[in-house]
C-alpha cells in the first residue's frame, strides 16, 4: 500500500539555512537528524502529527563568523552592504560542511556527531524535553528571576530568593563595575559577576566553584555575556564599539570573534532563532533598524523596530523558546514587542521616563514579564505573564543598579 503522508516539516518551518536533513535516526520518541551546516537536530515524535523539535546543536559555526584572513575586507566593506550583499542573504550553502551522522546508541547523555569539519563531537541530550533553564538573575535555581540590586558606594550585592524570600548580602565589587551575572559554572544558578572597564577584568563568585578573575576586553568595550556555545555556561563576551567586533571566549570551543555593528550601534543579545544558543545582534538608532546573526543560519535577519532613543531588549515574551524584537520607549512608556514566528505585534505601557526595564521571568512559566525598576523610590513594578496581575516591590535605594538589567546593557 502507499505509504500515507503524516507529516512534514520543512527548513523554512524551523528557520535553518543549510542543505539537507540526513541520517535519521529514531531512539524511544526522540528523532536525532543530522542536517549538515544545521547541525544535530532533536525532534519528539511520539505524537507525529505534530512533530516538535526539542532541540538542536549546531557544530557548523565557523561560516557565521568572519575569518581572521576575511576580517579585513569586512572592516573595508560599506557596512549596510555587509548586511545586505548577496553572499550573506542567498538562501542556501553550495557544500556538505556540518554535521552528517549521529549515533544516539550510547545513551542520551552521550550522543555521538560526526562533523565533517570539527570530527567527533560528544554532546547530552538528557535534558533537550526540560524546562528551559532562567539565565535573568535566577541567583537559587528555581527557574525565577530573583529580585536583586547592586549599591555601587559599598559594592554590595543584595538578593532575596524567589524560593524562599530569604534576603542576603555579598560585597563584590568597586564603584564603576559593571554587572554582568549568569551562570557560568553551569550549576543552574547565576553567579554574582562584575566587569572592571579600568583594568578589562571580569570578577566572577562562581555558586559553585568559587572566586575567579580574567582578563578579557578593554576600557571601550560592552560586555555582553551570553552561552555562545550551548554547552550551559554562560561565555565572557564584549562588544567594541570603535570597531563594531564581538570578542567571544567560549567557555567550551574558545574564543571566537565577529564584526558585527558600527560605531553608535547598540549591541543586544537574545536566542531569536531558537536553538539554545545566544545570537549576536545590534539594534541601529539612527534608522530603527535590528541586524542579528542567527547561530543556526547564516542569513541575517533585519527588522525595522524602534527608533531613536528606544531601548533595545531580548527576551522571550511569549515562551516559544524565541527572543522577541522588543524595545522599551521611555518616552512615553511603552513596550514595542514583535513576534517574528507569529508577525504579530503588541503594545503595553507600563513605566514613566526615569524608569529601568528589566524583564525577566518572576513568576518561573517560562515567559518574561514586563517589568521595570524606578530608581527615585526603589520600587519594582511588575506585569505577571501567567495571569497579567499586577506587583509592585519595594526593594532599592537611591544609586542602587537593578541586577536583571544587566542582560540589556542599553
Amino acid at each position: 500500500a502507499t505509504p500515507l503522508l503524516v507529516n512534514r516539516v520543512t527548513m523554512a518551518d524551523l528557520d535553518l539555512n543549510a542543505v539537507t536533513p540526513h541520517n535519521p535516526v529514531v531512539m524511544g520518541s526522540k528523532l536525532f537528524v543530522s542536517w549538515y551546516q544545521a547541525g544535530l537536530q532533536v525532534f519528539d515524535v511520539s505524537s507525529p502529527a505534530s512533530l516538535n523539535r526539542v532541540g538542536q546543536y549546531d557544530t557548523y559555526m565557523s561560516a557565521f563568523f568572519a575569518p581572521e584572513a576575511n576580517s579585513k575586507a569586512l572592516s573595508d566593506e560599506p557596512w549596510d552592504i555587509i548586511c545586505g550583499r548577496e553572499s550573506l542573504q542567498n538562501a542556501l550553502p553550495t557544500n556538505y560542511n556540518g554535521t552528517w551522522a549521529v549515533f544516539p546508541f550510547l545513551g542520551e547523555d552521550k550522543v555521538l556527531i560526526g562533523d565533517m569539519g570539527r570530527g567527533l563531537v560528544i554532546v547530552d541530550t538528557t535534558k533537550a524535553m526540560a524546562a528551559r533553564k532562567n539565565v535573568v538573575s535566577d541567583f537559587d535555581g528555581d527557574g525565577k528571576t530573583d529580585l536583586s540590586r547592586y549599591t555601587p558606594v559599598s559594592g554590595t550585592w543584595t538578593i532575596e530568593n524567589s524560593s524562599n524570600a530569604a534576603q542576603y548580602a555579598f560585597e563584590f565589587g568597586l564603584p564603576d563595575d559593571v554587572l554582568v551575572p549568569a551562570d557560568y559554572d553551569g550549576d543552574g544558578r547565576s553567579d554574582i559577576a562584575v566587569w572592571r572597564p579600568s583594568t578589562g577584568d571580569w570578577w566572577i563568585a562562581g555558586s559553585s566553584r568559587g572566586i575567579s578573575a580574567v582578563n578579557f576586553g578593554v576600557s571601550e568595550d560592552v560586555p555582553v555575556a551570553g552561552d555562545f556555545d550551548a554547552d550551559g555556561k554562560a561565555d565572557i563576551a564584549v562588544w567594541r564599539p570603535s570597531d563594531g567586533v564581538w570578542w567571544i571566549w567560549q567557555s567550551t570551543l574558545g574564543i571566537r570573534y565577529a564584526q558585527w555593528g558600527i560605531y553608535g550601534d547598540k549591541p543586544v543579545t537574545g536566542d531569536w532563532d531558537g536553538d539554545g544558543k545566544t545570537d549576536i545582534g545590534i539594534f541601529r538608532p539612527s534608522e530603527g533598524v535590528w541586524y542579528i546573526m542567527p547561530s543556526s543560519s547564516s542569513i541575517p535577519i533585519l527588522v525595522q523596530w524602534g527608533t531613536t532613543g528606544d531601548r533595545p531588549l531580548g527576551s522571550d515574551f511569549t515562551g516559544d523558546g524565541r527572543s522577541e524584537i522588543t524595545v522599551y520607549r521611555p518616552a512615553e512608556g511603552n513596550w514595542w514587542i514583535f513576534d517574528r514566528s507569529t508577525q504579530a505585534y503588541f503594545v503595553t505601557k507600563w513605566g514613566i521616563a526615569e524608569d529601568v526595564p528589566v524583564p525577566g521571568d518572576y513568576d518561573g512559566d517560562e515567559k518574561a514579564d514586563i517589568a521595570v525598576y524606578r530608581p527615585s523610590d526603589g520600587v519594582w513594578y511588575r506585569l505577571n505573564s501567567t495571569d497579567w496581575s499586577f506587583s509592585g516591590f519595594v526593594f532599592g535605594n537611591s544609586g542602587d543598579r537593578p541586577s536583571p538589567a544587566s542582560v540589556n546593557p542599553f
